[in-house]
């Protein structure tokens, strides 16, 4: 709660926005903080590339939520509306392709960011990219926040605590589920991107101002 800005007094114009709140996981994301923080002090907003979409979406959550147009292209755009933040959480993937620029802007601007990728050599490029960067500003750059991490995450945890009070040592986890549902076209889309797309050959993308976004 800490690095969304919860508990103190915003330092900048807003304490969270959701990027990619008009897809399908973003569209879940932000009706959530709707329900959850609506008629609390929480200063937040919604953002993305489309303003129609965004406009639309506005209406279903409520007039005095504010939204920000910023493709995940734009590099000038994403500076904008990271330094106006105290934190961004992006649903907008896959990330290896929309991903990397906000990553950037965040680091940059000392701004809390988070994810919900389960990309991790796209994670591991951005670690080496931008890990320096964010330790100057203090940005908090987190990956790995939603359905690939948390759900195992929590349960490793669990588990350490009740060895802990068994008075022993959690010394390895190995997991195996079994999930009944159906993936969301982003996640299709990473999925194809890592194995057949530009996903699959890219490494650093720090110097990436001359990539060509692919067509979503």
């Amino acid at each position: 709660m800490h690095v969304l800005g919860f508990g103190k007094a915003p330092s900048r114009e807003f304490q969270l926005v959701i990027y990619g709140a008009t897809g399908f996981t973003g569209r879940l994301a932000a009706k959530y903080v709707a329900r959850q923080y609506g008629t609390t002090s929480l200063k937040w907003a919604i953002a993305g590339r489309s303003s129609g979409k965004l406009e639309a979406m506005r209406g279903e959550l409520g007039d005095d939520v504010a939204t920000i147009v910023a493709d995940g292209d734009d590099l000038e755009a994403l500076k904008a509306m990271a330094e106006r933040t105290d934190a961004i959480a992006t649903c907008a993937g896959p990330f290896a392709r929309y991903g990397s620029k906000l990553v950037r802007a965040c680091a940059e601007a000392g701004t809390g960011y988070c994810d919900i990728t389960g990309e991790s050599d796209w994670v591991r490029s951005m670690i080496d990219d931008y890990d320096d960067v964010a330790r100057k500003t203090g940005a908090r750059i987190v990956h790995f926040c939603g359905h690939d991490s948390i759900p195992w995450d929590l349960c490793t945890l669990m588990l350490h605590k009740k060895f802990l009070e068994k008075g022993t040592t959690l010394k390895k986890v190995d997991f195996y589920d079994d999930i009944k549902s159906s993936p969301s076209g982003g996640t299709l889309e990473t999925m194809f991107g890592i194995l057949f797309g530009p996903e699959s050959s890219k490494k650093s993308t720090k110097s990436d101002d001359d990539e060509e976004r692919s067509s979503s």
